[in-house]
């Protein structure tokens, strides 16, 4: 991670990159010294520049947790579940793969402390973007219990994207609903498609600050065309996608510049009890059964 003084004399963000340090590193600083009109500067044609840094101060902590040892997870699984994480197990990668042991890829070790009660949880710091679940998930419901153990940043936002789509190969392709939280008491729901760059925005609610350092509860809900958003149990968005609604995928969360804990993902299938998943994918007989020479043209 990087920071730079601006115009204002202000520390500021920089880029971020993320790099395969291991279980046990080494790991140190770079300090330099510039401005933007010296990009491309060459030392050897031009005055050198000279700046002196004084008085650092190191804070180092070891909190490196290991995974449980031959962990066996007794909590039931609930009827119709498709994905759960309490990360009691300690670990975001180990395998097998499973309802209740999904596999984050792109992470190999990651902040997972206990919780007085003895359950374990993730402190997520920072930005990312990971994916779970299977691209034909139709009607289902996702629970995400959370707290922001510091004040939210402006720049923070945490983002729960639902019935998410993407083919590789075709860039306009890439569609979902995003539930963001920003700026310590802001909702928002956004539709997302033709490779991100247009955003067309359905709700957006402003609830009691969740900078309170309490555990809370984002639920969201996608049947068919209808999407619901439950903050700690209390519906605060609901609505109906008449134009071209999304309506399968799988989910993803997203973390920009954030200080989060995470303490439990729960993925609850909904059952329709008209036409099953098969009109999600038809785009179409939402409301009515569908005839059956198209149920026996579409299974063939």
């Amino acid at each position: 991670m990087s920071h730079y003084k601006n115009a204002a004399d202000e520390w500021v963000k920089g880029p971020a990159v993320f790099v395969n340090l291991g279980e046990k590193h080494l790991s140190g600083f770079y300090a330099c010294s510039g401005n933007d009109n010296q990009i491309g500067y060459d030392v050897n044609s031009f005055r050198k520049m000279q700046v002196t840094f004084r008085d650092w101060a190191i804070e180092y902590s070891d909190n490196f947790i290991p995974a449980e040892d031959n962990f066996v997870d007794k909590e039931p699984i609930a009827p119709n579940t498709l994905l759960r994480e309490n990360f009691a197990d300690g670990s975001l990668c180990n395998v097998p793969a499973s309802i209740v042991n999904p596999i984050w890829n792109g992470i190999k070790f990651a902040e997972l402390p206990y919780a007085e009660d003895g359950s374990r949880y993730w402190r997520k710091r920072g930005d990312g973007i990971y994916y779970l679940g299977d691209k034909k998930w139709a009607d289902y419901e996702i629970a995400v219990r959370l707290s922001f153990p510091e004040p939210t940043v402006s720049t923070s936002e945490f983002s729960v994207q639902m019935r998410y789509q993407n083919i590789a190969m075709y860039s306009k392709m890439l569609k979902y609903y995003g539930v963001s939280l920003k700026n310590g008491n802001e909702i928002t729901l956004n539709k997302y498609k033709s490779g991100g760059n247009t955003i067309e925005p359905l709700q957006k609610v402003k609830v009691d600050s969740y900078n309170d350092r309490n555990i809370h509860e984002l639920k969201i809900r996608v049947m068919d065309k209808n999407y619901e958003v439950l903050w700690d149990g209390e519906s605060i968005i609901k609505g109906t996608d008449t134009k071209e609604p999304i309506t399968y995928g799988n989910i993803g969360l997203k973390f920009t510049d954030c200080d989060i804990n995470i303490y439990r993902i729960e993925v609850i299938e909904i059952k329709d009890e008209i036409n099953g998943n098969l009109d999600n994918y038809l785009l179409d007989y939402y409301d009515t059964k569908i005839p059956d020479y198209i149920i026996k043209q579409y299974l063939k």
